[in-house]
């Protein structure tokens, strides 16, 4: 890491010489230095870029369950090999059991962090800054789950006790231009 501010800092000089320049503009230094090969992106950089976005990308795809209740569809399962820590992703509907416990244990060991460091974070808090009624934290969160599972069921049962109701594609708005087969939207739309 030192190396790579060293670089930086080399680059900066070197652009403001270049440039006769005494301030650094750093969206004109990157366009400089990108136009000129002095810097870009390390398959390093891209490679943590892509899983960056990979991993919020996998962790927000769902499913619904034959209760109807929405089921997050790929779960980790966190590694260490060769000193390096990695996740390998599977589908939770087709997962063994080992895999399945192995995630559940990781997601609450992740809990648990979470909430010793706002507990930290509210303790010090009322130690050090607060001057006035402490701030009371309730770590036992059996109760918010059993009131959200008793909104989600309450949900469900509204949705499928409503009537269905038949939309007919208008003429304004048909369902397929004249002339053209018509055909499902792609699925990743």
């Amino acid at each position: 890491m030192a190396r790579r501010i060293k670089a930086m800092q080399e680059l900066a000089n070197e652009y403001l010489r270049a440039m006769g320049e005494t301030e650094i503009a750093p969206d004109l230094m990157f366009e400089w230095a990108y136009q000129n090969r002095k810097w870009g992106p390390t398959q390093e950089s891209l490679r943590k870029q892509f899983k960056q976005e990979l991993g919020p990308a996998l962790r927000e795809e769902y499913y619904k369950d034959p209760q109807g209740r929405q089921v997050r569809t790929k779960l980790a399962i966190v590694r260490t090999r060769d000193g390096k820590q990695t996740s390998l992703w599977g589908d939770s509907r087709i997962m063994s059991r080992k895999k399945f416990t192995m995630n559940v244990h990781y997601r609450r060991k992740h809990i648990v962090g979470e909430c010793f460091q706002l507990k930290t974070d509210v303790d010090s808090y009322n130690d050090n800054t607060n001057n006035g009624k402490l701030i009371p934290l309730e770590l036992n969160f059996g109760q918010d789950v059993a009131e959200r599972e008793i909104k989600r069921k309450s949900k469900s049962k509204a949705k499928s006790s409503r009537p269905i109701e038949r939309v007919r594609p208008s003429r304004q708005f048909p369902s397929a231009l004249p002339g053209s087969a018509s055909q499902p939207a792609p699925a990743h739309l």
